[in-house]
């Protein structure tokens, strides 16, 4: 799988037009990608 860049993440969802409830949503399963790519089962 590829590493993603929490800081570009945050920054593609902070310029999309999304809702706040949808950009958490977003923000909160690309920290569990990135806590599990880590290591570990989530």
């Amino acid at each position: 799988s590829t590493l993603i860049n929490p800081a570009f993440v945050l920054g593609m969802v902070e310029e999309s037009e999304l809702g706040d409830e949808e950009k958490e949503m977003i923000l909160r399963l690309n920290a569990r990608k990135l806590l599990g790519a880590g290591g570990g089962e989530v």
